[in-house]
């Protein structure tokens, strides 16, 4: 759901983007830019640039070189003073990549340092306090790099200037596996105190056990609250302009797609009836979920009809804040259609699928991935384009397959307990699907 979440809210913003670019560049046709200097020599103006060029790969080489010598000497400081560091935040290179260094830095090499930022969480402002709560909590669902069952897929936790890292495990609830009894303390305390209710919600929500709360309530209650929820952030610009009631529709619109098919019926009946325009766009992308993550709607009466009552809400249009005019809405049911219908599914990079092919690959050896190179140091891993074909079959086994062995709508699964036993089942399948 983030992917498509954040596919969806790159289409708004880009789409404005070339808009406006394309008005400056049409008005200013036949005035140029820049003219080069008729009377300079080529090879002057040549190494002119080349010289430019120099000056700018020098200061960058500069940048790295001072970015990586603060933060071996922050990683070496004590604790206490790491931590004050950590706050005081400075930038010494005015490029934005410290402060998310020395968070990966404590993350991952912080341990001593849990003392101070629980003092942190007990005493800060209120800034630091969130903060440093989030720190303990990454910190104890971190794994290192060497954990990992595809670190050449990237890590979410990472100090490039040194080159340590690792993922944070979104399957795991804070219990104080790494960061102790009293880191756990803090957390738990933070999580239940009524005063401060921002650093409940927080500390809810990054422990894990917002989660669990939502998981709790009637479904009738879930599809409430996440209609609220929308309806009060606007959409897909609660990410920026309420990124706490983004959280809370990211959450509960996890569970609804995991209690599909039940669900589906609430959500038909909430397409149809809604009046709020945020709220009807944003049913786009719990049945996107739903067919991607928990069973194919094609193959199910319910299933159809879902797909049905998407189809006339984007006839129908009132909606908010992306697909506003017919033509974004047929385009989004093209989209839509083809992935539901016709299985185009997401082969990309980083895709669910590009990450099953890697596991089949390394697992069992089935050649499953397209590989290649961007540059020396990056490799782009996809999958094939027979997974497709793959998809068709297993819809017609299970349609249900999405959700074998556990359900999840995030961006990395392969830190899930049962990842490999859902590989395995996979497997199992790809054998008969090659026999065919």
């Amino acid at each position: 759901m983030k992917i498509i979440r954040g596919l969806i809210v790159s289409l708004f913003f880009f789409i404005n983007l070339t808009t406006s670019f394309g008005m400056r560049w049409t008005n200013s046709q036949k005035l140029p830019l820049r003219q080069e200097n008729p009377r300079m020599p080529v090879k002057q103006q040549l190494d002119e640039t080349e010289n430019f060029s120099k000056k700018i790969a020098e200061k960058i080489s500069k940048e790295n070189a001072a970015e990586k010598k603060f933060l071996v000497q922050f990683l070496q400081l004590p604790a206490r003073e790491r931590v004050k560091v950590w706050q005081e935040g400075k930038d010494i290179s005015s490029r934005g990549l410290i402060q998310p260094s020395m968070d990966a830095g404590l993350i991952s090499r912080g341990l001593d340092a849990v003392p101070y930022l629980a003092e942190v969480v007990s005493n800060g402002d209120t800034y630091h306090r969130t903060y440093a709560l989030k720190i303990l909590c990454d910190m104890d669902r971190f794994v290192p790099s060497e954990d990992l069952l595809f670190p050449e897929l990237g890590m979410l936790i990472y100090v490039r200037q040194i080159g340590i890292g690792g993922n944070l495990n979104p399957f795991m609830q804070v219990d104080g596996r790494r960061i102790g009894k009293d880191g756990f303390a803090v957390v738990k305390w933070a999580a239940e105190q009524t005063k401060d209710k921002d650093l409940r919600f927080h500390a809810r929500l990054y422990s894990g056990l917002l989660e669990e709360d939502v998981r709790k309530l009637p479904l009738n209650e879930q599809v409430k609250q996440w209609r609220d929820a929308v309806a009060s952030s606007k959409g897909i610009l609660s990410i920026a302009g309420n990124p706490d009631l983004s959280n809370l529709v990211h959450n509960l619109q996890a569970v609804l797609i995991e209690n599909a098919p039940t669900s589906i019926p609430l959500l038909i009946d909430l397409l149809n009836h809604a009046t709020d325009e945020y709220v009807r766009e944003e049913m786009l992308s719990i049945f996107i979920g739903i067919d991607s993550n928990r069973l194919r709607l094609r193959e199910t009466e319910v299933g159809r009809q879902a797909i049905e009552a998407v189809k006339k809400a984007l006839e129908q249009g009132r909606m908010k804040p992306v697909y506003i005019t017919r033509e974004k809405r047929q385009e989004y049911w093209r989209w839509f259609s083809a992935k539901v219908l016709d299985d185009d599914i997401d082969t990309n990079h980083h895709s669910r699928w590009s990450v099953i092919a890697l596991a089949l690959e390394k697992f069992y050896g089935v050649k499953a991935t397209v590989r290649y190179y961007t540059t020396p140091e990056i490799q782009v891993i996809k999958a094939s384009p027979e997974m497709r074909q793959f998809v068709t079959y297993l819809t017609k086994v299970d349609p249900s397959f999405p959700s074998w062995e556990y359900t999840y709508t995030g961006d990395d699964e392969t830190l899930h307990p049962r990842f490999k036993q859902k590989i395995e089942r996979y497997y199992e399948q790809w054998k008969q699907f090659k026999r065919q």
